[in-house]
């Protein structure tokens, strides 16, 4: 039987939440009938080893700098017999695959936001603004990870919110788990761990993370914060940590692929951005039975277990430490439970991937 082909445009070089959740989709769904494909302009993707151990393929094209060379490579590609065309945007600056599915005739063109807010700004944020009425033409279905998402990339027309679902086996609390990587961490059983996870960019907001941790460190000297991820803004991060000395109590552990066993080995996690669609991320902290404090600028979607406590960004960093030494010093969460509460509101992988494969087949 002939795979459905399915095009998805693209992936980056450093991790996010798009190509955790692609590569979550790409293991749960049905591959005996669909065959993905993704394109990228790095040199190497971020979890392209992963994908390609599952089937994948990988098409690496010229750079969007390169206009000319990345509108024939693109080209090329949608001409090669592909089913459908996928595209994930944080933001609409560049629609060249969208004009060139339509273009070439492509029956199947989904857009799918996972944001609410344009990931980059400067001449990207006014070439979103001008593009944005375009790409709700050309779609031919439209998918979001929240209602918040939808709204922001779709306008005024109708979309799906499709759950950022995961696989739900992996977060399942372990207490030999998290004894065991707290070990690795050289973390002794009275240290209270204060996570993040998340690229360094703008938008994930980590050096606000490390001025309430300081104040929360004032108060509870027994704590630590592991910040998880690369980005950019990486190098700017622990300078930040330095200047205020505190290199030997928040870590940078650059990317990992233990992400499961390090939210067990965790006891709180921290989000402080400036705004989110529905990220991945949180919805498995809740699953790994995490309190989970997050800004208000984050989809209230993202509040899927009863573990959630809500901060503005305009809170002082006292308020915001005051509130989790409270949620820390009377929690009375069962870990094991709050996978139970993820699983009921949809957020299985495994239900994600049937309606997607669904919606391939149509």
């Amino acid at each position: 039987m002939k795979k459905i082909r399915v095009l998805h445009f693209e992936l980056d070089e450093n991790l996010g939440g798009i190509e955790t959740f692609l590569l979550n989709l790409y293991k749960q769904i049905d591959r005996d009938n669909v065959q993905f494909e993704f394109v990228t302009t790095a040199k190497e993707a971020a979890l392209e080893e992963q994908f390609l151990s599952l089937g994948g393929i990988i098409h690496h094209v010229s750079a969007h700098s390169d206009i000319i060379n990345y509108y024939k490579d693109v080209k090329k590609l949608l001409k090669s017999g592909v089913d459908v065309v996928h595209v994930h945007k944080n933001s609409a600056a560049n629609i060249v695959p969208l004009l060139l599915s339509k273009q070439c005739g492509m029956k199947k063109i989904f857009v799918h936001s996972h944001n609410t807010a344009p990931s980059i700004g400067g001449v990207s944020k006014i070439l979103h603004k001008i593009n944005k009425p375009y790409l709700n033409k050309i779609a031919t279905k439209k998918f979001a990870c929240s209602t918040q998402a939808g709204n922001w990339l779709f306008l005024n027309d109708s979309f799906e919110v499709l759950s950022n679902g995961i696989i739900t086996d992996n977060f399942q609390f372990d207490n030999s788990i998290r004894e065991r990587k707290r070990k690795e961490l050289q973390l002794d059983k009275n240290t209270i761990l204060i996570g993040n996870i998340g690229r360094f960019t703008p938008q994930k907001n980590q050096k606000r993370a490390v001025d309430i941790f300081e104040v929360l460190h004032s108060k509870l000297m027994n704590t630590k914060m592991i910040l998880v991820g690369n980005g950019e803004f990486m190098e700017s991060v622990s300078d930040y940590i330095i200047s205020k000395n505190l290199e030997k109590d928040i870590f940078l552990l650059g990317v990992r692929y233990d992400i499961p066993e390090l939210l067990m080995a965790m006891d709180a996690f921290l989000m402080p951005s400036l705004y989110e669609g529905l990220p991945i991320v949180s919805i498995e902290a809740q699953a790994a039975g995490l309190p989970m404090f997050l800004s208000d600028t984050i989809s209230p979607e993202t509040e899927i277990t009863d573990a959630v406590s809500w901060f503005a960004l305009k809170d002082s960093n006292q308020k915001v430490a005051d509130t989790i030494t409270k949620v820390l010093q009377t929690n009375q969460y069962n870990r094991a439970k709050l996978l139970e509460q993820v699983i009921a509101k949809g957020y299985d992988m495994k239900t994600t991937a049937i309606k997607m494969l669904n919606y391939y087949k149509e």
